[in-house]
């Protein structure tokens, strides 16, 4: 899409769901006659996706593969019928008729020996080659290569957790998101990595090594003294980077890092990250956690901070990430004591803890990503009121699960200056009307989702509200008769998603879907 759409188009869907982003393609080279090459193709998966995303309009547009492994053509069969072998490929350049299901291909195999001869020779060759690979790495995509051994071959590794442990390690410079992103993409690139999992939005969530990968990655780290192993059975949840012998790695002396991380439970005062499996049911830490000073990530299912011991403990001034953490830990003297967190998730019962964490949350100065998820064990007798919540003003994202609110959140959260990220999941907001009146409320806002408002009538927007609003989700609206006037003046709007719309909302959003395309409205279910 980026190769073939003009520049001003692809910005405008960047955002849209993997699925909705393969039907824009298809339309987009509906009619229009394309030449595609996906350059040394691993993996058979691929055919269902082409299937959905290039049209075959018969006006002599084509598809050109190299394909890196040979086995993927086992799934072909001849024009025959006859499934294909390897040795049926003939070999000096001779073009072979060959179809998967109802498609249709042409092979070229140039190459003095039969398929089926060269696999068999080449089953010693990929280690060869992959070291060779390695080695020629440049060094910070080197130490993050060899890092990935640290896995099980097959085992999927959460992309935000892995670039937390490249952080960790010091392999990352400035300690810079952007910077583990690229360098995980250079790495899929060069074939040593492989996407398992996307989000909706073709982020890419999860990635694995296969066995010949990551037998390479473990033997050469081993051999480098780059692991240190607890015991001889090679395990990867038993290894971690060892700092001492990097300069017999590479000719250069390497940056100053701090090369501790943990994937087990193991303590250790001087870890940098702490990773426990999220099905842990380990839920509370010990004291010692506030003498790791230099822990920067904290990843649990849901933990429970301790009492702050006193006066011989430093604050966790290094922590910046904590996946789940328990809303009885959301006290002034334990939130006062992270100042660097930046990701934050509470879950609990929210409204129990009310009167600590309402009062404590700004007292997290620098935290920019926040989730706050409510299970409360005796609802009817509970209720949350956002109005007593201090966010802080730092804040860039914020999302709300299970909330049920009975009154309108837009007042308390219109005031802050610098949320572009807003939504509201399931069971969040109860009520039947929404108003955003202040004047210039949520001056940075660009996505609002809008979920589960089972009960939302009516929608209320003042003058110059949400000015830079470019994608908008309510799912689903089904009593919701109409949008805000005001919504159609923001000028970003890019993006507008409903699910079950009111037939009336549905009639009016007629009279905006041909203007000059400006809109990308989407109506689901689709054809409603």
């Amino acid at each position: 899409m980026k190769s073939g759409m003009p520049a001003s188009e692809f910005s405008a869907i960047m955002d849209q769901d993997y699925e909705l982003k393969k039907t824009i393609c298809r339309d987009f080279l509906t009619n229009k006659k394309y030449f595609i090459v996906l350059d040394v193709v691993h993996s058979d998966k691929i055919w269902d996706d082409l299937r959905d995303i290039l049209p075959d309009c018969q006006n002599g547009s084509r598809i050109l593969l190299t394909v890196g492994n040979p086995n993927i053509l086992i799934s072909f069969q001849l024009e025959s019928g006859e499934k294909i072998r390897l040795d049926s490929v003939p070999t000096g350049g001779q073009l072979t008729r060959i179809k998967h299901e109802d498609w249709l291909f042409s092979i070229l195999y140039h190459g003095s020996k039969s398929l089926e001869i060269l696999m068999q020779e080449m089953v010693y060759r990929p280690s060869s080659l992959l070291l060779l690979s390695v080695l020629e790495l440049p060094f910070n995509l080197k130490v993050c290569c060899l890092y990935m051994s640290v896995f099980h071959e097959h085992f999927v590794i959460s992309t935000r957790q892995l670039y937390q442990l490249w952080t960790a390690q010091g392999f990352i410079p400035h300690n810079c998101e952007e910077t583990a992103e690229k360098y995980f993409e250079e790495l899929i690139n060069r074939g040593f990595i492989q996407v398992e999992k996307r989000s909706a939005g073709g982020t890419i969530k999860a990635c694995l090594l296969n066995s010949t990968v990551w037998d390479v990655l473990a033997t050469l780290a081993h051999m480098m003294e780059f692991i240190m192993m607890w015991d001889q059975s090679f395990k990867p949840f038993n290894l971690f980077p060892h700092k001492k012998s990097l300069t017999k790695f590479v000719s250069v002396e390497p940056p100053d890092m701090y090369y501790n991380s943990l994937l087990t439970t193991f303590v250790n005062t001087h870890l940098a990250l702490l990773d426990y499996i999220s099905s842990s049911y380990i839920d509370h830490t010990p004291q010692e956690i506030w003498k790791m000073d230099k822990l920067m990530h904290l990843n649990f299912g849901c933990i429970t901070l301790p009492a702050h011991p006193g006066k011989y403990c430093n604050s966790l001034k290094s922590l910046s990430y904590i996946s789940a953490l328990s809303s009885s830990s959301c006290t002034p003297d334990i939130l006062a004591r992270l100042p660097n967190v930046q990701t934050l998730r509470i879950y609990g019962d929210l409204s129990y803890y009310q009167s600590g964490s309402s009062k404590s949350l700004c007292k997290l100065l620098k935290l920019k990503c926040l989730k706050m998820v409510n299970e409360s064990k005796m609802r009817q007798l509970s209720q949350i009121v956002l109005a007593e919540y201090q966010f802080p003003s730092s804040l860039t994202q914020l999302s709300f699960s299970n909330m049920e609110l009975k009154k309108d959140p837009m007042p308390t959260l219109e005031k802050l200056p610098h949320l572009q990220v807003l939504k509201l999941k399931q069971k969040s907001y109860y009520g039947r009307e929404l108003a955003c009146l202040g004047v210039g409320s949520f001056p940075q806002l660009k996505i609002l989702h809008l979920k589960s408002m089972f009960w939302l009538e009516e929608w209320i927007m003042g003058g110059g509200a949400m000015p830079k609003l470019e994608s908008l989700v309510i799912n689903p609206c089904a009593y919701l008769k109409k949008l805000p006037e005001e919504l159609w003046r923001i000028k970003s709007l890019c993006k507008l998603e409903l699910h079950w719309p009111h037939p009336e909302l549905r009639k009016r959003l007629r009279a905006f879907e041909d203007m000059e395309r400006r809109y990308e409205i989407q109506k689901f279910p689709y054809g409603i």
